[in-house]
């Protein structure tokens, strides 16, 4: 029988199927955010650029992108382990997304689940820059094909994932850190 109620309760996360294997690549679609190399900020605050530096946005958003990226890295090995050694995501995250990261990957260590197989992010559709530069949200594409989720006597848990679909990522700079704030998926469509 498949459990997709657990599913829906990792409510902030990339969803159990979709928290493994990142390899980090990007189809040639650039994200549709087209910045200029470098912008000048008209007024600093306290953690933005004074009116005399100047920010280049494409390099921002480069290195969201790795965030995610790595957080897909080590997320896969968490949930390929069952959940065990979560604490490797935490510099990643705000405090809140850690807590639910925790709740996540508690309840993978409660019910003897885990994952085996790779999912990938295969495009980044879009990648919007708050003003101020110290937020941003990506809109990307997963392929998750190739992963199941199994539980203690390696019987699937979930239904495979057909086909690839969008996924969405919001972070905050924090002291020259991108840290990821919120993670959604969106299954039920298709990219």
């Amino acid at each position: 029988m498949m459990r997709d109620g657990w599913v829906r309760r990792a409510g902030w996360s990339l969803a159990f199927l979709t928290v493994v294997g990142l390899v980090g690549c990007q189809d040639s679609d650039e994200p549709t955010t087209t910045p200029s190399s470098r912008v000048s900020l008209s007024a600093p605050s306290s953690s933005s650029p004074t009116p005399s530096e100047s920010v280049d946005e494409q390099a921002l958003i480069n290195e969201a992108v790795a965030a995610v990226e790595q957080y897909y890295v080590l997320g896969s090995e968490v949930e390929n382990n069952g959940g065990e050694g979560w604490e490797v995501l935490t510099p990643l995250l705000t405090p809140e997304a850690a807590e639910a990261a925790r709740a996540h990957f508690d309840a993978l260590k409660e019910n003897g689940w885990h994952t085996e197989g790779d999912s990938v992010v295969s495009s980044v559709k879009n990648a919007s820059l708050e003003p101020g530069f110290q937020a941003i949200t990506i809109t990307y594409c997963i392929n998750a094909t190739g992963v199941v989720a199994l539980d203690s006597t390696n019987t699937p848990v979930t239904e495979p994932v057909p086909t690839p679909f969008p996924a969405d990522a919001e972070l905050t700079r924090v002291e020259g850190s991108w840290l990821i704030a919120n993670l959604a998926t969106h299954r039920e469509q298709t990219c």
